[in-house]
């Protein structure tokens, strides 16, 4: 089979990993693939990548399927569908309205996701990452286009399985002298959630906090946790070229975050064998039982100290729960043969 991946740019960000992974393992597969992106940027080598444009587009008759991840590739394939002589695939990697809301506002989020949905109009088959995602976007099963893939990723990370910076590993482990560490790696915006972490630290004096990422909420966080005096007990790195270094140095996870489509960083904890906290969203208690990931309620500082609390009790049987849902479930060669299974079926309709 002869695939192209569209994706904005080849920079280290969710809906790019999930292409990159998706790319590497069809190759494995014995299937030739292409990643056409539309902006200059490095961060993931990827096989065979070309550069396009909206308007700049190439010759796709040689394809057997196109497959577009993000909202800019999606309306390339909506102005050139017509050239387009197989079928056409897009990915949702977030629940449009509340992801716009948290990113932009109100106003965006009124009109963003229906601009999308036009978008989107001219493929043949549509990919949420979960099933009350599938549900959400086809408004209770009325779009028959719509199914549902859970991420996956790789069995060994093609990054260090350290932090690049000894400075980082020496606070780390300076930290962990007198605390149990949860940890994240996140891009630090408001929908992540993370002020709720901050939040309960007055009400656990042996633990503390390490950040990996930036974003627009740092100097909120590091406003917070000073006016908390929980200063002395958080870390916050920065952004780091490779976050899954720093999971194996976490004794916890904590995904604290308002909305997800299909976090990537927890399957990096599951695969380090790190036990998570994480928001009871939908789509996580769709695929995770309550015995592989400790949840609470998101912005219920009770139900986050009670889950924090039991992922510290039974932190072995959670990290080898969760563990092993991953190797059988939730690994990119998985991903990609549903995604496999998907093309063939829209080659055959």
């Amino acid at each position: 089979m002869n695939i192209a991946l569209i994706v904005p740019a080849l920079k280290n960000a969710g809906p790019v990993r999930v292409a990159h992974d998706l790319a590497w393992e069809y190759k494995r597969m014995g299937h030739s693939v292409e990643v056409l992106y539309l902006d200059e940027g490095s961060g993931l080598l990827m096989p065979d990548a070309h550069r396009i444009g909206i308007r700049r587009w190439l010759d796709t008759s040689t394809y057997d399927i196109v497959h577009t991840h993000g909202i800019r590739p999606d309306a390339a394939v909506w102005l050139h569908r017509d050239s387009i002589r197989c079928p056409c695939i897009s990915t949702a990697h977030c629940y449009a309205r509340e992801d716009f809301r948290y990113t932009y506002g109100s106003f965006v989020a009124t009109w963003g996701p229906e601009l999308w949905q036009i978008l989107r109009s001219r493929h043949d088959v549509l990919v949420a990452l979960s099933q009350d995602m599938a549900n959400y976007y086809s408004r209770h099963g009325r779009d028959h286009r719509w199914t549902y893939v859970y991420n996956g990723i790789p069995l060994h990370s093609e990054n260090p399985q350290r932090p690049d910076s000894g400075n980082d590993l020496d606070r780390i482990n300076e930290l962990k002298s007198h605390c149990r560490v949860i940890g994240s790696v996140a891009v630090l915006t408001r929908i992540k959630g993370l002020d709720q972490i901050l939040r309960v630290l007055p009400d656990f004096g042996d633990l503390g906090l390490v950040v990996v990422g930036d974003g627009p909420e740092l100097m909120g966080l590091q406003m917070l946790a000073t006016r908390l005096a929980v200063a002395s007990r958080c870390l916050f790195l920065g952004a780091r070229p490779h976050g899954s270094a720093y999971m194996s140095l976490f004794d916890m996870y904590g995904l604290p975050s308002r909305s997800e489509g299909f976090p990537l960083a927890l399957l990096e904890a599951a695969r380090a064998g790190v036990p998570v906290v994480a928001s009871a969203l939908p789509a996580l208690k769709e695929a995770f039982s309550n015995s592989e990931v400790a949840f609470f309620m998101p912005d219920d500082l009770t139900s986050l100290k009670a889950a924090i609390q039991e992922c510290v009790t039974h932190s072995a049987a959670y990290a080898t729960n969760l563990h092993a849902k991953y190797l059988t479930s939730f690994t990119s060669t998985h991903m990609a043969e549903q995604y496999i299974a998907i093309y063939e079926k829209a080659l055959h309709v």
